[in-house]
């Protein structure tokens, strides 16, 4: 319907996320140009001026923004997790984000979520850091849902991030939602930065699946998606095989009982 139509503001800061997610600063710099003509006072977009400015390297400029989106809207996210992607980029905060980091790569899972809960206070910064968060919470079986929820809100705010989708993609395996595994792979394998690591993952999945019609669908399915690439030639020699095996009488016989 016509009111489920993103407005010109929401198609913007869209532009913005892919610039950031990409490293594209011209296009960050177009969107935000138009964005404040259009829409000055919304936290959101100057809250993408700030991380603009942040990675500029201009501090005061930064400041500036922080003032105005304090001015305007104190109780917003965009203003708290600007406020803890200010604290990051000085000296101390980057410090404390390294022992965070530390600690999450030499598995302390509990101590490095208080060490990024004390950083980011409830409020993680869009971007990295919070697929970095989430994806360290869903280390902790009782919060993994809870984080697969917040890392599908994050993919569809932030498309074309590869990082974030291959995260995703890869815990919803794990729980079983396939389905949705491979709807997370569909869409990285539209970004070029994505794409290898898409069919990697991908095809990974159907290797684990014993041949039967299903795995032949899967990897047709597999070969529709992805044109090229050694991942493909592996899944053509493999879509042979089986089809082969498969008409195979005895084969079928002997994997019968298996199944049931």
């Amino acid at each position: 319907g016509h009111m489920d139509e993103p407005t010109a503001q929401q198609q913007l800061l869209s532009q913005v996320r892919l610039g950031e997610a990409t490293k594209r600063e011209d296009l960050v710099r177009q969107s935000l140009y138009r964005l404040e003509l259009i829409d000055p006072d919304n936290p959101d977009v100057i809250a993408a001026r700030f991380r603009y400015l942040l990675r500029q390297g201009d501090n005061a400029g930064a400041q500036k923004q922080l003032d105005r989106m304090k001015q305007l809207a104190p109780d917003s996210a965009a203003y708290k997790s600007s406020v803890t992607s200010m604290t990051l980029s000085g000296a101390e905060g980057r410090q404390a984000l390294q022992q965070a980091r530390l600690q999450a790569t030499t598995g302390h899972v509990p101590e490095a979520l208080a060490a990024y809960d004390a950083l980011f206070k409830g409020n993680p910064p869009e971007g990295d850091l919070a697929v970095e968060y989430w994806a360290l919470v869903a280390k902790v079986p009782a919060r993994r849902s809870e984080a697969i929820t917040q890392l599908k809100a994050l993919n569809a705010r932030n498309p074309g991030n590869a990082a974030l989708q291959n995260s995703l993609a890869q815990l919803l395996f794990g729980e079983g939602r396939d389905a949705e595994a491979y709807a997370v792979l569909e869409q990285m394998a539209k970004s070029s930065a994505g794409r290898e690591a898409a069919a990697g993952l991908w095809y990974q999945q159907i290797q684990r699946m014993p041949v039967s019609d299903a795995s032949v669908k899967a990897l047709q399915r597999f070969l529709t998606v992805f044109s090229s690439g050694d991942t493909v030639d592996s899944a053509r020699t493999q879509l042979a095989a089986q089809q082969k095996q498969l008409a195979d009488p005895a084969f079928r016989l002997e994997h019968h009982h298996h199944h049931h």
